[in-house]
């Protein structure tokens, strides 16, 4: 139970991050908020495949949502590293 809940805290802290990124940093691109609602939706399918139909497994939507983030905080990062340069 104690993984469940601190598993779905890191998805709806991630996701405001995500989400509320662009109001706090108002120079950052629109395509990284598109990137971000994409994640987010993708990760929001996944889990309710897994939740309402059984598909897959947990780890399986977890795996997709680590891998995820890592790609937005890569762009995140190529972005903020072209602005400095």
């Amino acid at each position: 139970i104690t993984h469940n809940i601190f598993g779905y805290g890191m998805f709806v802290m991630v996701c405001i991050t995500m989400l509320g990124l662009r109001w706090f940093a108002p120079i950052l691109p629109g395509y990284l908020q598109s990137a971000s609602f994409g994640i987010i939706f993708i990760v929001s399918l996944a889990m309710l495949g897994f939740h309402i139909f059984h598909v897959g497994t947990l780890l399986l939507v977890e795996l997709l949502g680590g891998i995820l983030l890592f790609a937005w905080l890569i762009v995140l990062s190529r972005h903020t590293f072209h602005r400095l340069h």
